[in-house]
């Protein structure tokens, strides 16, 4: 069964994406661009993104609060943590939970993978990808000794776009800890790429009323109300304008 499961997912990261676009199945162009990270003893998922030929590393502020400018990070690679020096690119708004970070070396091929929020639509699929509780599915060499992450499955319940300058997505998709940081991916329906339109956050909470034998208590228990928080990711391509220092990207 391990073999067959091997098996697919080396058919599956070698596929083109443009072989299998139309059955929106999440590819290698997203897949190796995902990473496990920690600092100190908090962990999240992060992802690569290409600007004017530089690689960056985006990921969650609140898990990164405490990084500083020059810092470094751990990331999960052949099977242990290793360390990451990194630069801290902070956006303009500080609401956002989004930080960019420069790697010190680049952590994925420069598969196609477009940062982007157009052409999404209510209503419509998106995925979303990393390390729930920490889980990974380790794949050796098909992914150059680092982890595979989780993908997920939702639909855009709606966009808030009324400020500007800090654009929410709200998902209707089960989010886990361990996610934030990871990538809202989406195949665009003009020109059939999978693109990121926005970075995981957190999820709504839902007070639930606990009953004692069928009696209601004035006791609450706090749930995942199903309903996922991402802020949209062009607010990390203006922040990396504002300061392009990633590493130059070579063909891997």
């Amino acid at each position: 069964m391990r073999n067959m499961i091997t098996l697919l997912l080396a058919c599956l990261l070698g596929l083109p994406l443009t072989s299998y676009a139309q059955t929106e199945l999440v590819s290698n162009h997203a897949l190796q661009r995902v990473f496990l990270i920690k600092y100190g003893d908090q962990f999240g998922s992060s992802f690569t993104i290409d600007v004017d030929n530089r690689q960056y590393l985006i990921s969650a502020k609140h898990f990164l609060v405490k990084l500083k400018e020059s810092d470094h990070i751990e990331i999960f690679h052949d099977s242990q943590w290793k360390r990451l020096e990194v630069k801290r690119i902070d956006l303009e708004n500080p609401n956002i939970d989004i930080l960019v970070l420069a790697p010190a070396v680049q952590l994925s091929p420069p598969l196609e993978l477009q940062p982007s929020i157009g052409n999404l639509f209510v209503s419509q699929n998106v995925f979303f990808l990393g390390f729930p509780f920490e889980m990974k599915d380790e794949v050796k060499a098909l992914n150059n000794y680092f982890p595979l992450p989780f993908v997920k499955k939702g639909i855009v319940s709606t966009m808030d776009f009324g400020n500007i300058k800090e654009k929410i997505l709200y998902v209707d998709g089960h989010n886990n800890s361990g996610f934030s940081g990871g990538p809202i991916v989406f195949f665009d329906s003009q020109d059939k790429k999978l693109k990121v339109a926005a970075v995981v956050s957190s999820y709504i909470n839902e007070p639930v009323e606990v009953k004692e034998k069928d009696k209601a208590t004035a006791l609450k228990a706090v749930t995942n109300s199903g309903i996922l928080i991402g802020y949209t990711i062009d607010a990390a391509i203006d922040a990396i304008e504002n300061k392009p220092i990633g590493v130059e990207i070579k063909a891997k």
